[in-house]
């Protein structure tokens, strides 16, 4: 879905909503997504009302929005944090960049004095710095400024209490002047343990060498009552309670909307056992100039060089959707071939183990705009790895994956990067109730499609995994006139047809909702529970012997494979040890489709057939005696398995 982002007009004393200041990797001054939480941006000038603006223009560094300065003598502008109600600021612990930098970008032909604040024992301390001590070339044109913090002040009482992160001043001009400024933030380097190996191979992606199923939720983590930004800082307190419920539904990827992260969240992700899919943002008013789009260039290669070395990361995806906001001419002439050299500049900044690149798609017209002949198919893409499609055809995908495998030049993996049901439903009673056995029955349907469509599972499979939608309710989106974030709306915006209720409902899409009585309270909806028995490894049943030659041992087997898996592992003994299941040897690599060729020692032998997944095994059935509720030991005995068994297992079937 589109996410609904909008840019906040500056006014003379500039109040922005915004991100709250954590120690995070970045703390974000001033960007597209604005000011840190509780902040104002002042401004002083020799004739006020100062001239302060955020113009919409294409060659901007970020996004398509600056902070404009024009003036006749003198002018500057500021960030100040935590405004209290007297107007006045109030210290924040930014100790945490010590060793950091600040940077930004600037346009300007005068030299400006860039400043920050602290205050230390009531006193206000203000440290100066200038471009020409930092590298600006004169020119008025953007650059980047890169000044340490240490620059300003190694006083880490002074860097525990700052009030102001970024002022800026031009002084003492003859003739009207103006600066620009852009995507202020203090930056410390982070350190990675490695990057996980993430390969396309065909429809399929492998994680260091193994197979791997996209099992995703959309995860934005907001608040109730905040907007869309409350993303845009780390979030622990969000975070460290979703990460381990996720995990025990069997979700094994988290796709963000931003390309903000940091390193305590991928922490977290790769604790529980999860990958992260981080969205980079596009402008599309930045694709209306080559400056423009170089920008948008740069910003993506900085992004993947920022995070490429940390494991969490399971690849890139570039552009939420841009393709609804343009003409198919656009697309072919500006999107596309954008796009693409994305792509190779997030390959170039990696090296030859690049992390895969896909982008978001909706479906505009179908799946129309995906692998368009002499527009976006794979020789006009060649360095787009995937395409991803935002499916919501109703409660069943209908002839999607049929459509993407009939499309000539198009031979890479489809992930569905978001599909779902909301749990309002507006035709139960007079005003509408929430209705989670509407929306489980609706979600179990699709999860079973798209089980089938996985390259993994089905032999002419398209499909390397799906993305539901979404992991919790977005109060953030109020939908409602004059509603609130702190207000969960029923109001609905656009119908589809394709539901049983056609009226769609913004806030409610989640499979956790969210309590105002308490932040860290998750109720999750029967739908959740669709997700557990689709996504968490379950057991293999149906499983018979097709074909066995006993001279030599080629027996082809059929099974129904465990819910969750993307291979399986056969086990045997020697029948005489049946009863205690003492194994003594197995057979990797059956695959996920439920049928497999594979040659068996002679003489009499007990077999079972076990799902894997991400390194993990499902269950290994039920045993018959002393009770069925028994689930039969692993490999190569209960006391010692061969593979780590999945926590959150199932021995039921699919």
């Amino acid at each position: 879905m589109t996410r609904m982002c909008r840019f906040l007009v500056l006014t003379l004393v500039l109040a922005v909503w915004a991100i709250t200041p954590a120690l995070a990797d970045s703390f974000l001054v001033f960007t597209e997504e604005g000011l840190p939480k509780g902040s104002n941006i002042f401004t002083w000038c020799d004739t006020p009302p100062c001239d302060v603006s955020t113009p919409q223009e294409c060659a901007t560094p970020e996004g398509s929005h600056n902070l404009r300065v024009r003036t006749n003598v003198w002018a500057g502008l500021g960030v100040f944090l935590n405004i209290d109600p007297f107007n006045q600021p109030q210290p924040e612990n930014l100790s945490a960049y010590t060793n950091g930098e600040v940077r930004f970008f600037v346009k300007t032909s005068k030299d400006l004095k860039v400043e920050m604040q602290c205050k230390v024992s009531g006193q206000t301390q203000t440290k100066t710095r200038f471009l020409t001590q930092h590298g600006w070339n004169g020119l008025n044109a953007w650059q980047e400024i890169v000044i340490p913090v240490a620059s300003f002040t190694t006083d880490p009482v002074c860097l525990a209490a700052v009030t102001s992160p970024f002022m800026a001043t031009v002084e003492n001009l003859p003739f009207f002047s103006s600066f620009q400024i852009d995507n202020v933030r203090w930056r410390r380097a982070n350190a990675h343990s490695g990057a996980s190996s993430v390969q396309v191979q065909g429809r399929q992606l492998t994680v260091n060498g193994k197979p791997f199923v996209v099992r995703g939720v959309a995860y934005s983590p907001i608040s109730i009552g905040e907007d869309y930004r409350g993303s845009f800082r780390d979030r622990p307190d969000r975070y460290l309670v979703d990460f381990p419920l996720m995990a025990a539904r069997g979700v094994n990827v988290v796709r963000t909307y931003s390309s903000f992260m940091t390193t305590g969240m991928l922490d977290a992700a790769r604790a529980n056992g999860l990958y992260v899919i981080p969205n980079f943002q596009v402008d599309t008013a930045q694709l209306g100039c080559t400056a423009g789009k170089d920008f948008m260039r740069d910003r993506m290669r900085e992004t993947v060089q920022e995070w490429k070395n940390h494991p969490a990361i399971l690849f890139w995806l570039i552009g939420n959707e841009v393709n609804r906001s343009l003409t198919n001419t656009a697309l072919c002439s500006d999107w596309y071939p954008q796009l693409d050299s994305m792509a190779l500049a997030a390959h170039q900044a990696e090296g030859a183990s690049f992390h895969p690149v896909g982008t978001a798609n909706s479906e505009t017209s179908g799946l129309g705009d995906i692998c368009q002949n002499g527009c976006s198919d794979d020789t006009r893409l060649p360095n787009l790895n995937l395409w991803g499609v935002q499916a919501y055809r109703g409660c069943s995908f209908g002839t999607l994956f049929n459509e993407y495998q009939s499309k000539s030049d198009c031979a890479r993996p489809l992930i569905v990067t978001e599909f779902g049901a909301d749990a309002w439903d507006s035709l139960s009673g007079p005003s509408g109730a929430e209705n989670q056995t509407l929306q489980a029955n609706c979600l179990g349907q699709l999860l079973g499609e798209a089980d089938q469509a996985l390259a993994v599972r089905t032999a002419g499979g398209v499909s390397a995994g799906q993305v539901v939608f979404a992991w919790s309710d977005e109060w953030w989106k109020t939908t409602c006139a004059g509603s609130q974030w702190t207000l969960h709306d029923t109001c609905s915006t656009w119908t589809n047809p394709g539901y049983p209720d056609p009226a769609m409902n913004e806030e409610w899409w989640g499979i956790a909702a969210l309590d105002p009585a308490d932040p860290n309270a998750r109720v999750l909806r029967s739908s959740a529970n669709q997700v557990s028995g689709s996504w968490n490894l379950g057991a293999v049943c149906n499983a018979r012997v097709v074909s066995y030659n006993k001279t030599t041992g080629q027996t082809a087997l059929s099974f129904n494979p465990a819910a969750g898996s993307t291979d399986h592992t056969l086990y045997y003994g020697p029948l005489s040890s049946v009863s205690t299941y003492g194994y003594s040897g197995s057979v990797t690599g059956l695959g996920a489709t439920g049928s497999s060729s594979l040659t068996l020692p002679s003489g009499s032998l007990f077999w079972v057939v076990v799902g894997r997944n991400n390194g993990a095994e499902g269950c290994y059935g039920k045993s018959k005696t002393p009770s069925a509720t028994n689930e039969r030991p692993c490999f190569p005995n209960a006391a010692s398995c061969s593979v780590p068994q999945a926590a959150n297992r199932t021995c039921q079937c699919p």
